[in-house]
């Protein structure tokens, strides 16, 4: 999941396979280094940056992105990362935000392979002047065929990101869950509050959130993310009504509405929630619930119950955060708030 900030679901699980596919380690890919004096460091964009606009001058398309100021700079950034990062969540997330630069550029998949390919080219020749090691060499384009590999994968995971954001709006249900989307969600709860308003009954509204998701996703892997978030899914349906409403919010959240369910009602799901998924997963989970209940006696808006609901999600994340525990803090009105589920 970017998560290189939504870009693509990529982390140090992710990369280490990558390494181990360029038959590379953590030491050999930067073995190069040493080799290098600060000097060297700061002339490398002095001379490669100009070698690249002189190779494409003739290409229109490319030269009009290339010898933009930004582009430039993008280079910087990049050289950045090669020479002074470590293989970490840092370094993957800059190459992320260097792609999303990149695109808003007019970057191409197409004209990136072109001049990453030229790119590389001239970084090992000018590495030539610096060491003759054939096997430092080696570890050199490998690391740059990784750089490549990554920057392609973010470039074109950006393509569809931005195809899918613009039919977004049309999206009813999640991909990865098969639930609603939060917009259908919001719709449906709509439509439930208007029938509650006409039949004088109440629904409540729950937010739920899975603690420490992207530690979940670097620590196991973004797969293993991705089957908690489905596996909730799957287990809550199980758990609740035909009638009531679950759908995917954004990342590690989900909503669930319930007609005619009160606050006996709340501590019981969310304790079901809870003890079902301790069963089913194989690594520790944090469940954290925010709620607020419509009730005719004191009739709120819908925008009104979903801001209170994220509000006292925020009240179930502090409590949760000292405790470490699963927490949950509902909203009742003229009642007590505070359900409290001990692991």
């Amino acid at each position: 999941m970017i998560q290189s900030h939504g870009l693509l679901e990529f982390g140090q699980v992710e990369l280490e396979e990558r390494l181990a596919m360029l038959c590379l380690s953590l030491n050999s890919c930067h073995s190069w280094k040493v080799h290098l004096t600060d000097e060297v460091r700061n002339n490398f964009i002095d001379t490669v940056y100009p070698s690249l606009l002189d190779h494409f001058e003739h290409s229109d398309s490319i030269y009009s992105v290339l010898s933009h100021y930004a582009s430039y700079q993008a280079l910087n950034d990049y050289f950045d990362l090669l020479f002074y990062s470590e293989l970490d969540q840092f370094y993957i997330d800059g190459l992320s935000n260097l792609a999303v630069n990149l695109s808003n550029l007019g970057w191409s998949l197409n004209i990136y392979n072109i001049v990453s390919a030229e790119l590389k080219r001239l970084i090992l020749k000018r590495f030539d002047g610096v060491s003759n090691d054939i096997f430092v060499h080696d570890c050199l384009s490998r690391r740059l065929q990784l750089d490549m590999m990554l920057l392609t994968d973010f470039l074109h995971y950006k393509a569809l990101e931005d195809v899918k954001r613009y039919a977004s709006l049309m999206e009813v249900k999640d991909s990865l869950t098969d639930l609603y989307t939060y917009s259908t969600f919001v719709d449906e709860l709509d439509r439930i509050v208007a029938h509650c308003q006409r039949t004088q009954s109440r629904v409540l509204v729950l937010k739920a959130n899975i603690k420490s998701l992207a530690t979940i996703n670097q620590r196991y892997g973004y797969k293993i993310g991705n089957q908690t978030l489905q596996t909730f899914a799957f287990l809550t349906q199980e758990l609740i009504r035909k009638s009531d409403v679950l759908a995917r919010g954004e990342a590690d959240n989900f909503y669930l509405a319930m007609t005619n369910a009160g606050k006996e009602e709340a501590k019981q799901i969310c304790q079901r929630i809870c003890e079902t998924l301790e069963q089913q997963l194989e690594i520790p989970v944090t469940l954290r619930f925010g709620g607020a209940c419509y009730e005719p006696d004191k009739p709120i808006s819908t925008e009104q119950l979903l801001t209170l609901t994220e509000q006292h999600l925020v009240y179930a994340c502090e409590r949760s955060q000292i405790s470490d525990q699963h927490e949950s803090s509902i909203y009742f009105s003229n009642r007590s708030n505070v359900i409290r589920l001990i692991k």
